[in-house]
């Protein structure tokens, strides 16, 4: 049996650097989803529009 002489090498992460890595997590993933909802919202006004034209033209066909 060898027995190891000097620092021990302790692996792994400090509680700064994890709470470090969850905050720029936290900081993408709410940017990322202010631009999802901005995006749908574009998208249902643009089918709305669509929408309503359909109508609009049945209407006059009718």
């Amino acid at each position: 049996m060898t027995l190891r002489v000097g620092k021990s090498r302790n692996s792994g992460f400090t509680l700064i650097e994890l709470l470090v890595a969850l905050a720029l997590i936290g900081l993408i993933l709410g940017l990322a989803v202010g631009r999802m909802g901005k995006l749908l919202d574009r998208e249902m006004k643009h089918a709305a529009n669509r929408l309503g034209s359909t109508i609009r033209y049945l209407y006059n066909k009718a």
